[in-house]
Formats: C-alpha cells, structure tokens, sequence
C-alpha cells in the first residue's frame, strides 16, 4: 500500500527487481463507491497518489483495482480486477 513516497519507492524496487516490465497490483481499490479509492486496509487514499495522466479513469465502467504499470512509467493505473497478474504484498510482522 504506498501510502507516501518513501513506501512507494521501497514497492518500486520490490516490482522492478522481480519484473520490471510486468504490471503488479498493489492494493487499492473502488469497488466499495466508484471513485472512492480505498487501500487493502480500508484506509482512504488521500494526499498522496501516483495516478498516471487521465487515471484513474474506469475505462469501460469496470475498473476497480489499482496497479503499478512497468518500468520507465512506474504510476499507478486502474484497471479490471478480474485480471490475473503479479502482486506485491504488505504484512506486518509480529
């Protein structure tokens, strides 16, 4: 969930070394309320976001789900949620 730029960039070098030219979901979404965007936690997302030009956009009334897009772009884009691709996941640690 990047939340500020350090954590955004900590998630770029976790995508970019596994597969830098891949897509990977990263825990945002507006299903819950179109246009409403909500991290994987239920927090809101707020202040800070890296939507590329003209995102989000819900491009044909069905995208719900937030991705980073490959390297050399690196911001995050909606798109279906229904497709499968890498993810980056967050835990906390006991």
């Amino acid at each position: 969930m990047p939340k500020n730029e350090d954590i955004h960039q900590f998630c770029l070098l976790l995508k970019n070394g596994a597969d830098a030219n891949s897509k990977f979901w990263i825990g945002l979404t507006d299903v819950g309320t179109e246009g409403q965007w909500r991290y994987a936690d239920g927090t809101a997302v707020v202040g800070f976001n890296k939507w590329n030009t003209g995102e989000p956009n819900n491009s044909g009334g069905n995208e719900g789900c937030g991705e980073y897009l490959p390297a050399g772009n690196d911001m995050w884009n909606d798109l279906d949620c229904t497709r499968p691709q890498k993810f980056i996941c967050q835990t906390i640690l006991p």
